[in-house]
């Protein structure tokens, strides 16, 4: 389902439409910290145990968290500036999704050696 949801923002992003890129890129990112923590919270939820579980820097963890809260207050907020982005910040979330989502799978297989 990851991997679906990344694909279905790349194809927003590469069509030219903005509706679809953070909103999938969130669910992925979620989707994949539920198997990681093998519950069913909510990203938000998640931030915490997935953070510590990671052990990233601290720099890379205030980017993550800000990226997880980014993705959230866009998602609770339907209002009229949710559409307002402008695609260089779309397509800038888009790419950090992605380091992020491949930073969290190789950090798994390291754990594991």
């Amino acid at each position: 389902n990851e991997n679906k949801d990344v694909q279905i923002a790349l194809t927003s992003y590469q069509s030219g439409r903005l509706d679809g890129v953070v909103e999938n890129c969130y669910l992925a990112v979620e989707g994949l910290s539920r198997k990681i923590l093998n519950n069913s919270k909510t990203l938000l939820n998640n931030k915490g145990e997935l953070l510590q579980l990671l052990g990233f820097s601290k720099y890379w963890g205030n980017m993550l968290s800000a990226l997880i809260d980014y993705a959230n207050e866009f998602r609770r907020h339907a209002g009229d500036d949710r559409h307002n982005l402008k695609p260089s910040e779309v397509e800038a979330f888009l790419y950090l999704s992605c380091l992020f989502i491949r930073a969290i799978v190789r950090s798994q297989h390291e754990n594991k050696k």
